[in-house]
């Protein structure tokens, strides 16, 4: 009877290598998978705070009437560039939210390259104005 050495056959190894790869290609695939998914939703969490600034300064405007033409500007954030389309009183806004003077509907839609991110509607109104 032969004593066997320590030591691994060619098989062990090549299946070794082998259970490593799969492992190791799973974890790659998802860190890729959570890299992106982190990157998508930072993206997305500046679309939400553009839109709020952009709200923000059209509430801050005090002729109304003057927000009719559509507006796109493009502004940087962490290196990353977004389109910003703003349009008033789109012709399919609610009937009981008509532009006036002193009262706009207002839609602003975020964008990176071609991928709408966030979009939001509202509508202002000078309070005690008389159209």
């Amino acid at each position: 009877m032969k004593h066997r050495e320590g030591g691994l056959t060619m098989v062990e190894v090549v299946f070794a290598i082998g259970a490593l790869s799969i492992v190791f290609s799973v974890f790659i695939s998802m860190f890729v998978n959570n890299f992106t998914l982190n990157t998508t939703e930072m993206q997305k969490t500046a679309a939400t705070r553009i839109l709020e600034e952009t709200f923000e300064s059209y509430r801050k405007s005090t002729d109304y009437a003057s927000l009719r033409q559509p507006i796109s500007t493009t502004r940087t954030v962490d290196n990353v560039p977004y389109t910003i389309n703003s349009t008033f009183c789109p012709s399919d806004a609610p009937t009981d939210m008509a532009c006036s003077p002193s009262a706009v509907y207002i839609r602003v839609e975020v964008r990176n390259e071609d991928e709408v991110l966030q979009t939001a509607d509202t509508y202002y109104a000078r309070f005690g104005s008389v159209e």
